[in-house]
């Protein structure tokens, strides 16, 4: 059996994998003094919300790191940042998730997820390092039937909401009620689905004005597919708690792989609200390497890049690029 110290070093060190090769990119770009700056809060910020939640040693097996180039005037260049890591276990289990700050290139915001097995049963969120919301689950037939959402304030932790879900065969929530601690319903959403899983209505009822955290109150779409069966286009009418609505048309392209490679969004009158040009691995099934997004006038704002890290299990400092 470990002791505290011992699962917090040990935690610390394979937290250190990720970090190391997040400075090397930052070595290049701002010089020695900033990455060893970089590196020494990076490591103090983890550790101190080691120490305070006494989270169990994880594995780190395979790191997805996202990529954010500069994007001037509509150019791509070649300067890019870390915004986003993924980190897995030997069990490809998701346990971290990582987002970097745009400005100072720090993770502010992440979220640490605990397993039962193959069932994630709890996530921690944590904004401006800060642990801000508890998510529990429970299952049932390898299904989520209740979420439990509590809210994190200074020495205080109290449930938001419970979720219980139903689904139909397929496995699609077609039931979703919230209640409160007393027990009192306080929304409940109502869907159907087409024999592909898309969903064709959404209907929202909210008690005391506690709605869903995503704002919609009600959605109709109507999917057209293609020969192929995959989905070429959408149009949806969605509306929202602030009493707004909003009616989208979405287009989408695909490979000869049947890969997504274009997303396209249209307003009410067919103009261009924004688009997306999707790039995937030549040789490694379904893996996306870089993601494009353009506004309204199509003109390039972001460029995002995928890169897949494996580290050996016997040596922590090493990693292999997954070409």
């Amino acid at each position: 059996m470990f002791t505290r110290d011992r699962y917090i070093f040990q935690t610390m060190v394979s937290l250190k994998k990720f970090a190391m090769n997040t400075v090397t990119q930052f070595k290049q770009r701002f010089g020695s003094i900033k990455t060893i700056f970089f590196l020494f809060v990076f490591i103090l910020t983890v550790s101190t919300q080691i120490s305070a939640q006494t989270r169990p040693v994880q594995d780190v097996r395979r790191v997805i790191v996202t990529t954010s180039y500069v994007v001037e005037n509509g150019q791509q260049k070649d300067l890019n940042y870390a915004v986003e890591q993924q980190i897995y276990d030997s069990l490809n289990r998701m346990h971290t998730e990582i987002e970097f700050d745009l400005k100072d290139h720090f993770p502010h915001n992440y979220k640490w997820h605990s397993y039962n097995r193959m069932e994630r049963i709890r996530t921690l969120v944590f904004r401006n390092e800060k642990m801000t919301q508890v998510l529990e689950f429970s299952y049932k037939n390898n299904l989520v039937n209740q979420e439990v959402v509590k809210t994190v304030q200074t020495n205080d932790t109290s449930i938001l909401y419970i979720l219980n879900f139903t689904y139909n065969s397929s496995g699609n929530p077609t039931k979703v009620i919230a209640k409160n601690t007393q027990g009192k319903e306080v929304y409940s959403v109502s869907s159907k689905f087409d024999a592909k899983g898309h969903e064709l209505s959404r209907k929202v009822k909210t008690k005391a004005n506690v709605c869903p955290q995503d704002s919609i109150l009600g959605l109709s779409s109507k999917p057209v597919y293609n020969t192929a069966g995959l989905l070429a286009a959408d149009i949806s009418k969605t509306s929202f708690a602030n009493k707004k609505s909003q009616v989208i048309e979405v287009r989408y392209t695909y490979d000869n792989k049947k890969n997504l490679t274009g997303i396209t969004k249209l307003d009410e009158k067919g103009k261009q609200i924004s688009r997306e040009e999707r790039t995937y691995h030549s040789k490694i099934e379904g893996r996306i390497m870089q993601i494009k997004y353009f506004g309204a006038n199509n003109v390039l704002i972001k460029s995002i890049a995928k890169r897949y890290e494996i580290y050996p299990v016997n040596n922590i400092y090493s990693r292999t690029i997954e070409d």
